[in-house]
C-alpha cells in the first residue's frame, strides 16, 4: 500500500465509517405526550407569504397539521427537556424560512438559512443528547414530521435560487474565475470535493489523476462547482458528463465551465435521469449523485434502481446523504439493501460536525 493510500485511509478511519450506515438508531423516548399535544401551527400565516408556489401550498398544509397540536397543549406548557428545546428551536427556525417573501438571495433569506445550516452542524452533545438520540428523534417527532417534508423542499429551493443567481453574477463579471471563487459556499464546496476524492482514492485503489475516466454528475445544476473542482483537481483527465433536466440550468453552466477548464471535456445532456439512455450511463467509469437528487429517500431509491440497472460492472457510485440534523438540509439515504441493486457497499462516510454530507460510495456488481 502506498503512503498516499494510507493516508487516505487514516483520514477514513478518523471519521465516522462503517461498512452499514453509522447513525442507527436507538430509542429516545423523552416526550411523545409533549409532541402529541404539539403537532399543528408551523407558521400557517407566514407560510403563505412566500413566492415558491409548490413548497409554499406545502407548508402551508403543514402548518395546519402542526397547529392543532400547539393549539391543544401550548408549548408554554412544555417541560423544558432536551429534545422539547431542541423541536421548538427547529420549529422557530421553520416558521422563520416559511414566512420569508422570497427564496431569491437578500439578507433575511441568507440569515435564516444560515441559522438552520448552523443549527444543524451542531454537535450532538450542544443539546444534551447523543447522534442516536437525536436520529430518532428526528426521524418520529411528531412535529418535526409535519415540517420537515416542507423544510426540504424549501431548502432546495433557495439552493436552486442561490445557485442561478451566482451563475449569473460570474457570467456578467469581468473577472469569472474570481466571481466564481467568491461564491459564499466555494470554500465548503473545495474541502467537500478533498474529502470525497480520498474516499473515493481508497475505495478505487487507483489516482485519480493519471486514468482517462468518463465521470457522470447528476443534478449538476446552473452552477456546476462540484463538477469543476473535480475536473480542476482530481479527475484531469477525465471527460465529464452533467446531467441535469433543466435546460437554463445547463445553459448558464455551459457559459461557467469555459470560463474555468476545458469546455471540450464536458457535454451537459437536458434531460430526466430516469430517461437517460443506457449506452450513457454505461459509459462511465464514475458517477456522483447530488444531494439534491430525488426530494425523499423513496424517489432516491427508485431512481438509484434505474441507474444501477444501466451502469456497467465494476463502476462507482458516489451519493451525498445526510444523517442526524442534517437530515433537515438534505434528503437521508437509510436502511437500504444495496443488493437488490446489484451495488456493493464500500463505504458509508459522515466526516464531521462542520461537513454537511455524508458520503456512500457503491461499486456495481
Amino acid at each position: 500500500m502506498s503512503s498516499d493510500k494510507t493516508l487516505c485511509l487514516s483520514f477514513i478511519e478518523s471519521s465516522s465509517c462503517d461498512k452499514r450506515c453509522c447513525c442507527c438508531c436507538r430509542g429516545c423516548c423523552d416526550c411523545d405526550e409533549t409532541a402529541d399535544a404539539m403537532v399543528e401551527t408551523v407558521g400557517a400565516q407566514a407560510a403563505g407569504k412566500a413566492t415558491c408556489s409548490t413548497a409554499r401550498n406545502s407548508a402551508v398544509d403543514d402548518a395546519c397539521a402542526v397547529d392543532k397540536i400547539l393549539s391543544k397543549q401550548g408549548e408554554e406548557k412544555m417541560p423544558r427537556t432536551a429534545t422539547n428545546l431542541l423541536r421548538s428551536t427547529l420549529l422557530n427556525i421553520y416558521n422563520e424560512i416559511s414566512a420569508l417573501p422570497t427564496l431569491s438571495p437578500n439578507p433575511a433569506t441568507e440569515a435564516a438559512f444560515s441559522k438552520l445550516i448552523h443549527t444543524c452542524c451542531q454537535p450532538a452533545n450542544k443539546w444534551s443528547l447523543t447522534e442516536t438520540e437525536i436520529s430518532q428523534f428526528i426521524a418520529t417527532d411528531k412535529v418535526i414530521q409535519a415540517f420537515h417534508p416542507t423544510m426540504l423542499a424549501l431548502r432546495g429551493k433557495a439552493e436552486t435560487c442561490l445557485e442561478n443567481y451566482h451563475a449569473r453574477l460570474i457570467i456578467a463579471s469581468e473577472n469569472p474565475v474570481k466571481a466564481l471563487e467568491e461564491f459564499p459556499y466555494y470554500r465548503n464546496y473545495v474541502n467537500m470535493i478533498h474529502t470525497e476524492a480520498h474516499i473515493l482514492y481508497a475505495a478505487i485503489g487507483a489516482p485519480l489523476q493519471l486514468n482517462p475516466y468518463k465521470v457522470m454528475f447528476i443534478g449538476s445544476g446552473p452552477l456546476p462547482m462540484s463538477a469543476l473542482l473535480l475536473a480542476r483537481d482530481y479527475f484531469t483527465f477525465a471527460q465529464f458528463t452533467c446531467i441535469d433536466m433543466d435546460e437554463n440550468a445547463n445553459a448558464l453552466a455551459r457559459q461557467i465551465v469555459s470560463f474555468y477548464c476545458d469546455s471540450k471535456r464536458f457535454q451537459f445532456i437536458s434531460q430526466d435521469i430516469n430517461h437517460v439512455e443506457q449506452n450513457v450511463i454505461e459509459g462511465c467509469n464514475v458517477i456522483f449523485m447530488a444531494a439534491l437528487v430525488g426530494p425523499n429517500c423513496s424517489t432516491k431509491l427508485q431512481i438509484l434502481s434505474r441507474i444501477a440497472s444501466k451502469m456497467q460492472k465494476g463502476a462507482f457510485l458516489m451519493i451525498r446523504s445526510t444523517c442526524g440534523l442534517k437530515t433537515l438540509l438534505y434528503p437521508e439515504l437509510k436502511d437500504v439493501d444495496w443488493v437488490q441493486f446489484g451495488l456493493n457497499l464500500i463505504f458509508n462516510v459522515h466526516p464531521g460536525n462542520q461537513a454537511v454530507h455524508s458520503v456512500v460510495v457503491l461499486q456495481k456488481d
